[in-house]
């Protein structure tokens, strides 16, 4: 039996076809766009803009941006706060329903039949200011909600109390307030 040497193999490889027979499509037909059954279109991602509504932090501002993690199914929570309350590290962010950032439902947003309330600083939900009062960083938190259901609802701010001080109305990226308004 003989073997090929090295430069006899590089050279001497069979050219392989890749088209397919006659007989096979591979484009759907132009009046017709092919479906894949298991696939969902992409939901955007949320952003908030956060404002004050504490007389305590008159002067909190910062940005939420929220996405979900699309293998364990965690909210992946972006945020930027300026001004909050100074060196805290048991403040924490929510999801509420409500008509607006003063009229907020008591209860947070999630699925109690799919996890405690992860809303929380045990449910990693806890949010950590400096010196300043500013907190910039990401959490990841599981409330057994699909993203899109997150759109319209409020991204809040707790101080150490418990008591809430800025809210934002998440909006996918892209759209405006009007979106929330047809929902």
């Amino acid at each position: 039996e003989r073997t090929a040497s090295p430069s006899e193999s590089l050279s001497a490889s069979p050219s392989v076809s890749l088209s397919a027979p006659p007989s096979v499509s591979l484009s759907a037909p132009p009046s017709e766009s092919p479906s894949l059954p298991d696939m969902k279109p992409k939901f955007n991602p949320l952003l908030a803009r956060i404002k004050s509504i504490s007389d305590d932090f008159p002067d909190i501002t910062g940005v939420v941006h929220i996405d979900k993690d699309k293998i364990r199914g965690n909210l992946i929570i972006n945020y930027d706060i300026r001004t909050g309350p100074e060196m805290c590290n048991d403040c924490v962010i929510g999801i509420y329903n409500g008509g607006n950032c003063r009229t907020l439902y008591s209860t947070p947003f999630y699925d109690p039949d799919e996890t405690d309330n992860p809303w929380t600083v045990d449910g990693g939900a806890s949010i950590v200011t400096n010196m300043s009062g500013d907190a910039a960083a990401y959490i990841e938190v599981y409330n057994g909600r699909p993203l899109k259901k997150h759109a319209c609802k409020y991204a809040v701010f707790h101080d150490s109390s418990g008591t809430p001080i800025s809210c934002g109305l998440l909006i996918p990226v892209g759209e405006n307030r009007a979106f929330c308004n047809k929902e």
